[in-house]
Formats: C-alpha cells, sequence, structure tokens
C-alpha cells in the first residue's frame, strides 16, 4: 500500500511534524510505502529505501498564513497529477486544497476562535488582529 503524508514538516522535535514522523514510521514499520509532501523531513526518513520525498520548498513571505497557503496551493497540485497513483492520502488539519482520505486534526481553529484566552482578546494591537486572521481563515478552510 502506497501511503501519502500531507504536511509542512516531518521531524523529530516539531510539534505537529512529530506527529507526522510517528505516523510515518509506523506505516513503514508495517512494510508500507509512504510518499512525504513537505517542506522538510527527518534524515533518517529521507534515507529509507520505502521513503519518497515529494519537496514542497517554503515559501519565504512574511507570514505564517501566506506561507501555509502556498504549501496548500502547491500540494494540491502535485495531488491532482499523482493522487491516483496513491492508496490513501492523510493530512493533518488544513494544509492542502486537496480532498484527503484521512484528517488527523490535533488542534481545531474553530474552537480556539471561541476561547477566552484566545490571543486576538488577550491583545487588541497588530499582532492580536494578525491571530484573530489566521484562526478564522484556518477555521472556515478546515470545515471544507
Amino acid at each position: 500500500m502506497k501511503i501519502a503524508l500531507v504536511t509542512s514538516k516531518v521531524l523529530k522535535g516539531e510539534g505537529v511534524g512529530r506527529v507526522n514522523y510517528e505516523i510515518a514510521r509506523a506505516v513503514l514499520r508495517r512494510g508500507h510505502q509512504v510518499v512525504l509532501v513537505a517542506s522538510q523531513i527527518a534524515a533518517e526518513l529521507d534515507a529509507h529505501p520505502s521513503v519518497s520525498w515529494v519537496r514542497i520548498p517554503e515559501a519565504r513571505l512574511p507570514t505564517d498564513l501566506l506561507r501555509g497557503q502556498i504549501f496548500a496551493w502547491q500540494s494540491f497540485r502535485w495531488l491532482r497529477r499523482h493522487g491516483r497513483q496513491l492508496d490513501v492520502i492523510h493530512v493533518n488539519g488544513f494544509v492542502t486544497w486537496a480532498a484527503s482520505d484521512v484528517n488527523t486534526a490535533h488542534f481545531v481553529n474553530s474552537s480556539w476562535l471561541r476561547s477566552p484566552d484566545h490571543t486576538a482578546r488577550l491583545r487588541r494591537d497588530l499582532y492580536g488582529g494578525y491571530q484573530w486572521l489566521y484562526t478564522a481563515v484556518n477555521a472556515f478552510l478546515e470545515r471544507r
């Protein structure tokens, strides 16, 4: 079976990147092939014979919101061309405009947006406004 993990990072010590790292290792232990559609991956995964890395270059843009949308578009374009060669497409939250078979969400932006502790409620400045926009856009995209 060929399983794609679509995420910006698959790294040992990197939050969501660590989650995807552990998923990749578990899939490999079960004898499957893994296609990592990512900007960065751990060296040991890159060296593994059952791993293919589709490198999506990290965009040099000033905000995570813009970088995330560029990654989502570029991964969508690759999956549109190659998705039929895959048995399972697994994503983590909203990371691509492409449809997936499995979505593991460890953070739900729509709930965070309603939280009394959201940054936008604690900081009434440009940074707080950006955090509100970032969360609102991602909450909308997660509902897709």
